[in-house]
């Protein structure tokens, strides 16, 4: 097709589209221009393409016998051949999805699946389409970003394949890409987007990696309303976490020889995290692990020396805390739990200062684990 057809079909179809928008017009003359338009976008010329992609949404809700034929069209115009149609058919779907909310979803799904694109300039098209949609309408564009970061139990092995790839690329879009839009809509806890963000993402961590559980918990989730201060929602997150580090710890601790606990020590990490440098949730669970998976003489005996001394800090770190809570609340049920809990670390003292004074080197937070250990013994022998 050369210059000449191009420019004088895009005529004829400005000037349709000026007789539609007439007051008064009527309603075939409207949706022969939506007709025009269609039939362009699947000509074999960039401009008008181009010009299809940038007029579609027109008169799009007013035919909804043509919605889905019109979707389709765009989202023909999207895998053109053609980088700069490609991108305009980003922006339609925009276009579509601000004359109609119902297609939200649908065309968040789209978007999301083309977050794979290798080409830098789309890509940032692509990424800002999103954060279109996040504007229009958070819930639902953050249900389809979550809903493609779970691995439901029916999917194929080769599903399963491609969810995990765009689970990467949708977290690391929430916690840089999109950030500031997705929390600005978090400002009081409690909203619906609040709400199915925090939901999905803790369904999300069933199946991700350390790397993925990192973003989702201290990028994300600790950045919510919900966990600014202890809740039920942080006493779930603890829990998850724990799963995680019992699930693998049972994995390694029959092998052969010391074990290192290098494979948890990021979980580990997490939940120190969680319930003793952010205190979102309350630590008994976390105490209650290590006194009776962790700190026994003969379970920390397998252990090699670097992981030794890593439980021997964490329990100290943990024990701290778990002491501030007993002391706000004295008389209560769970105050009798961290008792308990806190003789049995006590009762591992011996063996556990042990390992602290044969350590290598004796840095601050050595000196300081050995103080907290301490005291725990001086408050059970004098109370």
């Amino acid at each position: 097709m050369d210059r000449e057809d191009e420019d004088r079909q895009i005529r004829e179809a400005r000037s349709l589209l000026q007789k539609a928008g007439q007051r008064n017009a009527p309603q075939d003359t409207k949706r022969e221009a939506l007709r025009r338009l269609m039939h362009l976008a699947h000509t074999p010329s960039r401009e008008l393409k181009i010009f299809a992609a940038q007029h579609l949404n027109i008169y799009f809700k007013e035919f909804p016998e043509l919605e889905e034929d019109v979707i389709d069209c765009v989202y023909d115009i999207c895998e053109d051949q053609d980088s700069q149609v490609r991108i305009e058919g980003y922006k339609a779907i925009v276009s579509l999805s601000s004359e109609s909310r119902k297609w939200t979803r649908r065309n968040t799904d789209v978007l999301v699946q083309l977050l794979q694109s290798d080409e830098p300039v789309e890509l940032k098209q692509i990424k800002d389409s999103l954060i279109a949609h996040i504007k229009l309408d958070p819930p639902a564009t953050i249900g389809v970003l979550c809903d493609h970061c779970s691995l439901d139990a029916d999917l194929t092995a080769e599903e399963k394949e491609d969810r995990e790839k765009l689970r990467k690329l949708v977290l690391l879009f929430l916690s840089n890409g999109a950030k500031k839009e997705v929390f600005s809509h978090f400002r009081e806890p409690g909203s619906e987007a609040e709400d199915v963000l925090r939901n999905g993402l803790m369904k999300a961590m069933t199946g991700a990696d350390i790397q993925e559980t990192e973003i989702i918990v201290k990028d994300l989730l600790l950045q919510l309303g919900s966990f600014a201060t202890r809740s039920q929602y942080g006493n779930e997150l603890l829990e998850m976490l724990l799963d995680k580090v019992k699930t693998t710890y049972t994995n390694i601790k029959s092998s052969p020889g010391p074990i290192s606990l290098a494979p948890v020590e990021p979980y580990l990490s997490l939940l120190e995290y969680v319930a003793v440098a952010k205190k979102v949730a309350y630590p008994g669970p976390l105490l209650r692990f290590y006194s009776m998976s962790l700190i026994g003489k003969m379970a920390l005996q397998k252990l090699d020396q670097p992981s030794q001394i890593s439980i021997v800090e964490r329990i100290s770190d943990i024990l701290a805390v778990t002491e501030e809570e007993r002391l706000r609340e004295p008389q209560a049920a769970a105050s009798q739990e961290l008792i308990k809990l806190r003789n049995m670390v006590v009762d591992a003292c011996p063996h556990l200062l042990e390992k602290l004074v044969k350590a290598q080197n004796h840095d601050r937070r050595k000196w300081q684990a050995s103080v907290t250990l301490l005291r725990a013994c001086r408050k059970v022998c004098v109370p």
